[in-house]
């Protein structure tokens, strides 16, 4: 039994998250969260299917700190009301830049692309570090991508895209550090079939959050602070 938090659960990966997690347990309570619950039928379809217990739609802007606000308010009710506590909070929303390089980027995409991808996630669990500290194995997972490795990095492709993400690895690595008792470390879960990763990527949605899945519930202390991939391999900074 386990309770999960997932930022940008309306599509795509957050949304494959929420449907594996509930699959793997019936004693698993999800939040998920998106900006716009009204619009989001596939998690309406799915809680009147067969998860109206355990799974609560969470208004919830990543961008907009007193949207953050409300939302862990919110949780914050539910889960006393429930007697859970959070174990798992999976920041999942990001958005992608365009195909912009060091001499073309513009200053308010780059803005609003790192303040998705890289600070968000950080106000987001700031908010909510207070339930997961209550938790016996608190973890955060931050979605990464492969194209925030340094190492690994080539050519000008998505530059700032690959920025925010490589902050993000870096913000995640000194979250890891200022809160030893919370597993927090980043994924990248492969190049995907979403609206994000477009339709030439090599693996589906259900394939990459089987196998995050898998890693997320395997973590221990010793992970925290790591950049992982999908099948478990650690990922070069």
């Amino acid at each position: 039994m386990a309770t999960w938090l997932i930022t940008g659960a309306s599509r795509g990966l957050g949304f494959g998250l929420v449907k594996q997690i509930l699959e793997a347990s019936k004693d698993n309570t999800v939040f998920a969260a998106c900006r716009d619950p009204s619009s989001a039928k596939q998690l309406s379809d799915l809680m009147k299917s067969s998860h109206s217990d355990s799974l609560h739609i969470v208004k919830l802007d990543v961008a907009d700190e007193v949207s953050i606000v409300e939302a862990s308010t919110e949780v914050g009710k539910i889960l006393a009301r429930n007697v859970l506590t959070l174990d798992y909070l999976i920041n999942n929303a990001g958005l992608t830049s365009g195909n912009d390089s060091p001499l073309t980027l513009r200053q308010a995409n780059f803005v609003k692309t790192l303040t998705t991808n890289a600070v968000a996630p950080m106000i987001v669990s700031q908010h909510f570090m207070k339930f997961l500290e209550k938790s016996k194995r608190p973890v955060v997972m931050n979605m990464s991508s492969g194209l925030g490795s340094i190492e690994n990095a080539s050519g000008t492709y998505q530059t700032s895209y690959c920025t925010s993400k490589a902050a993000l690895n870096m913000l995640t690595k000194k979250l890891a550090d200022e809160r030893k008792n919370v597993i927090s470390f980043v994924m990248d879960p492969g190049w995907v079939k979403t609206d994000l990763g477009g339709s030439a990527a090599p693996f589906d949605v259900d394939f990459s959050v089987s196998n995050v899945y898998k890693v997320l519930v395997g973590v221990s202390a010793k992970d925290s602070g790591s950049f992982l991939r999908f099948d478990g391999q650690v990922v070069p900074w």
